[in-house]
């Protein structure tokens, strides 16, 4: 199990989605993001580190759903999540999901 996992952890994630150039789009997500604090647990240009999950790079349909979920509270996380979640309105969560998408 340890081999199996050390080879996953070196091959790249795949890309399931054009990345957003909006760049008005974009810049919204990376304003809303700043304000958050997100780099501040979820650091090394959102790769993360052990406990502190990568959220840079990853599906802009999966971040958006999991945003939602953070504000519904249908995703157990920590109060901040879902506190940050809850700021945010439908156009935000959208744009963070994108420029977090298109963090590489």
């Amino acid at each position: 199990m340890l081999e199996m996992a050390k080879y996953a952890s070196t091959q790249p994630w795949p890309k399931v989605e054009p990345i957003s150039i909006d760049t008005a789009l974009l810049k919204k997500g990376a304003y809303a993001t700043a304000l958050g604090g997100c780099v501040g647990c979820h650091f090394n240009d959102w790769k993360g580190f052990s406990a502190n999950p990568r959220i840079g790079d990853q599906s802009t349909a999966y971040l958006a759903l999991t945003f939602r979920q953070f504000r519904s509270g249908r995703a157990r996380q920590f109060t901040w999540h879902v506190r940050y979640m809850r700021a945010l309105d439908e156009g935000d969560i959208d744009a963070v999901a994108a420029y977090l998408n298109a963090a590489q």
